[in-house]
């Protein structure tokens, strides 16, 4: 029984994770299909358990039933997990905004759940100081909208369920200030100015009305770089959008322990509060840009934020100081003399760590209960702290498993605890599977796991293990953390020997200095001593601070601190295999398997083939970059926008697709004017090591019609505008043509009509400098003063890519345009429908020749391929495509 159990248990979870690679949600006549199969399977099962009650004998002498039924078991696992995760999705996608509530203003009524802020005058004070409002990102449970329930409107349920598996329409908010003033002033006796705002800000548990705006969760979609679209459904997220006025009066104060707790620390006055708020209350929004560098590239970023390895800490201490109580009484009154000693073990799983710890004391059920109940207690109390972090919330539930097996008379091994956690988080987390930390946290208790067995940790000494273990997990962990943050830290094994000790550390001592100064007043002495231990500890972390700034540093001089290179999901999973293996024991081929299992990450860096150039453009939201790849070179074109002073789309994105594809120099760079949304990443771009080199080219300088380039083999012509310009605006954009002579495509930044019949004219003198182009990117992201047909038809493209955000507030491209160039039989690409675009051509297939190409494309046909993201590489059930409602 305990066979089938867990076959069945594993089968489960296995379908389960298959969600993750489903490129779309079953049906749901699939899904009744697959609850026939599971209906059929469950009843075959159960009639042979019942036979089997009957006649026990028969079961002996004949196996093959066995197998029979195994396999049942095996299929019915799988069918339930992925009926689980499909009807969880289909529940998911219910919450959809109605058309008419997308991108307009609406009243809510909602609660915040999580992200509110921690202290209104320290974020205050920082504005004071410089001058810039803070942003506040809130995610909100919303009860009503227009005053109408939530439910009724935005809800359709698509299954017959008697369990509703989402109760609540979330939304995550932001709220930016336009402006400032140290006065509070409001602007009405109802509504909270933008001024004001920074000193009414919400905390978790908070009840409010507020005028939004909101769209459906969404997000840009490119081969690299940050997957908000993916993160957002991992936390059941379902709409984005931004608060412009909060309702002051309708606000209900319901301040938490975690806001108690953050109000004592800030009085303390600290120098590294900031490392505090994150390392005891998971408060990370006060860090700067540096921290976060340090954390980087140190490896060190998961000690600062709670997680399931500071539960453990704190269930591991607690269960060793109530151990030692059980052993000073029982010492001192002698009650248990008689019956010591007894070993018992209590196994603290965590999602990032298993802490075993171990005391001898009387193996009496009630005592075991009490310590292990206070060790649940407190950990249940950490949580809150925590502000229910998911993967704390997670650690804790599987903490409360190991603590039913612990005080049970059950047997179990360890592989089928292990398999009934997983199945436990997958059944109460189901979306989790979609983040980072579910795979880290398995990842790491798996590795934990497999370590001790294979090199028999648990008969050597704690120090002993304690290094091998965080060797051990640095190493294993490494593809994981490539995969899912495309980054690894070469000094991160040094950094955590010495941080992941001292934090655990101080971590108990200073959460119990914390609680102290919570409970007593101030003038009390036992406060006295708890500040002075706060004051201690916080000197303790400026050197560890100063150590980790020491250690990047000293690398720095020798080798890179960190090194970020974007690697595919397949290369992940075979250097994975491969270190699996080494740490298996030895055989005849085991080198050679592994030497062949690394060759193709290694062979991810070398250079892509340069008899084909690619065309990228990225999905930049509202704004415009693109890169041409050649071999190891590349140009890039426009840089996407930049917004409080991070230009996302530059410092992400393109550096890391240049990373992936291997280049090592950029050449040209061309900004096709001047505006924030293809500009805005200028400046990043040059401070990159592969384009410092690079010619910068802009309306203003080099971009001049008659001007001719000739780059690895193609040519740039250069069309608009006119030699001598000076002015960087729209109908002076950079207009690019790049050819290899037989595919080209035209770049036109955002010239309007008139600049499109200069153009036009132009051309009539000329006849060289044809402006007929495979592909197009449509001018000024296909607004409507823009595209005329004349200009269409003079191009001539046989595909037009869109380069516009979603739900834009200019509702580009419009629906003219677009159905111009339908008319004209042009396929027609949005960034936002399709995300990254990209187009490879074979150079192979072409006429090869440099020049003026206007007779030349004529006698040649096209060999280009076109695939997008959301369509080709990565189609996910969780990544949907919304078409744009006024198309």
């Amino acid at each position: 029984m305990t066979n089938r159990i867990t076959i069945w248990s594993s089968c489960f979870c296995i379908g389960a994770l298959s969600a993750v690679f489903w490129s779309q949600m079953p049906s749901i006549p699939s899904l009744y299909v697959l609850l026939s199969i599971e209906i059929v399977t469950g009843g075959i099962i159960a009639l042979h358990s019942l036979n089997n009650l009957q006649e026990p004998s028969r079961n002996v002498a004949e196996p093959y039933p066995d197998i029979t039924v195994n396999c049942g078991v095996a299929v019915n696992g799988v069918v339930a997990g992925i009926l689980w995760l499909a009807s969880v999705g289909h529940f998911y996608y219910a919450w959809q905004l109605p058309e008419n509530k997308i991108q307009q203003d609406v009243i809510i009524s909602a609660q915040v759940l999580s992200g509110g802020c921690v202290s209104a005058a320290q974020n205050g004070s920082k504005v004071q100081e410089q001058g810039v409002p803070p942003i506040y990102r809130y995610v909100v449970k919303v009860s009503r909208i227009d005053n109408v329930k939530a439910r009724d409107l935005v809800f359709e349920h698509p299954l017959p369920s008697f369990v509703d598996f989402s109760s609540s329409f979330t939304v995550q908010l932001s709220h930016m200030p336009t402006g400032y003033s140290a006065k509070k002033e409001p602007t009405g006796p109802h509504l909270i100015s933008d001024t004001s705002a920074i000193l009414t800000c919400l905390h978790n548990g908070d009840s409010f009305q507020a005028v939004v705006k909101m769209k459906p969760a969404y997000g840009v979609i490119n081969p690299t770089g940050f997957n908000r679209q993916q993160y957002l459904a991992s936390k059941a997220i379902h709409a984005t959008g931004y608060i412009k006025h909060v309702m002051v009066d309708k606000i209900i104060h319901q301040h938490t322990p975690r806001y108690v707790f953050s109000q004592q620390l800030l009085q303390v006055g600290l120098q590294n509060n900031r490392w505090w708020s994150a390392l005891l209350l998971g408060d990370r929004s006060r860090l700067t840009p540096d921290d976060w560098a340090l954390l980087q590239q140190t490896g060190t970023g998961h000690l600062f934020s709670i997680s399931g390895m500071h539960l453990s800490i704190v269930a591991g201490i607690t269960f060793l100081v109530l151990g030692a109580v059980i052993f000073l009484v029982s010492a001192l009154f002698g009650a248990f003399q008689h019956n010591w000693p007894h070993r018992v073990m209590l196994e603290v799983s965590s999602s990032n760590y298993k802490l075993v710890s171990g005391i001898r004391f009387c193996s009496a059920a009630p005592i075991r209960f009490s310590i292990f109940s206070g060790v649940l207690l407190v950990s249940a109390l950490y949580t809150m702290l925590s502000g229910m972090a998911l993967p704390v919330l997670r650690a804790f539930v599987l903490l409360c498993i190991a603590f039913i097996f612990s005080i049970s008379s059950s047997v179990a091994r360890p592989i089928h605890i292990a398999i009934l956690m997983l199945m436990v988080s997958l059944c109460l987390f189901p979306l989790g599977i979609l983040s980072a930390s579910f795979y880290l946290s398995i990842g790491a208790v798996l590795v934990i796991w497999f370590s001790v067995n294979r090199f028999q940790l648990n008969n050597k000494s704690w120090w002993r293990t304690a290094f091998q273990l965080q060797c051990i997990l640095c190493v294993a962990t490494l593809p994981l953390t490539m995969l899912w943050f495309e980054h690894i830290s070469v000094i991160s094994l040094v950094a955590n020997i010495v941080a992941v000790p001292f934090i655990s550390l101080i971590l108990p001592i200073s959460l119990i200095a914390l609680l102290i100064l919570v409970q007593f007043p101030p003038s009390s002495w036992m406060n006295s001593i708890a500040h002075t231990i706060l004051e201690f500890c916080d000197a303790s972390l400026t050197w560890l601070i100063e150590l980790l700034n020491g250690l990047v540093l000293h690398a720095a001089r020798y080798y890179v601190a960190s090194v970020s290179q974007p690697v595919d999901t397949s290369l992940v999973v075979y250097l994975f295999l491969a270190i699996f293996l080494v740490f298996l024991p030895t055989w005849r081929f085991k080198s050679t398997c592994v030497v062949l299992l690394i060759l193709p990450f290694f062979s991810s860096f070398i250079p892509s083939n340069d008899t084909y150039w690619h065309i990228h453009i990225l999905d930049a939201g509202q704004a415009s970059a693109a890169i041409i790849t050649k071999g190891s070179n590349a140009i890039v074109i426009d840089s996407g926008a930049r917004f409080n002073d991070v230009a996302r789309t530059a410092e992400s994105d393109i550096l890391s697709l240049l990373k992936k594809h291997n280049v090592s120099r950029v050449d040209i760079v061309i900004h096709t004017h001047g505006d924030n949304d293809h500009a805005g990443g200028k400046t990043a771009l040059k401070q990159f090591k592969v384009s410092q080199n690079a010619v910068f080219l802009s309306p203003v300088q080099g971009c001049e019609r008659g001007k001719m380039l000739v780059w690895e083999g193609l040519e740039l012509a250069f069309f608009w505008p006119l030699a001598g310009n000076r002015e960087d605006s729209n109908a002076q954009s950079c207009v690019v043509k790049i050819t290899d002579g037989t595919t080209s495509i035209l770049f036109s930044g955002d010239i309007e009509k008139e600049s499109e019949y200069t153009l036009l004219y132009a051309q009539q003198d000329d006849p060289f400098t044809s402006l007929q182009s495979s592909i197009l990117v449509a001018p000024h992201h296909g607004s409507k003063t823009s595209s005329t047909e004349a200009f269409i038809k003079a191009v001539n493209p046989d595909s037009v890519i869109y380069s516009q955000g979603f739900a834009n507030r200019w509702s580009f491209p419009s629906k003219s345009v677009f159905d111009r160039y339908k008319a004209l039989g042009i396929k027609q690409y949005l960034t936002s429908y399709h995300g990254y675009v990209n187009v490879a051509i074979d150079t192979s297939h072409s006429c090869n020749e440099v020049g003026r190409m206007s007779d030349i494309e004529n006698q040649c046909s096209n060999a280009f391929q076109i695939s997008t993201s959301r369509l080709h590489h990565k189609r996910r059930w969780y990544l949907p495509s919304y078409w744009p409602g006024h198309l």
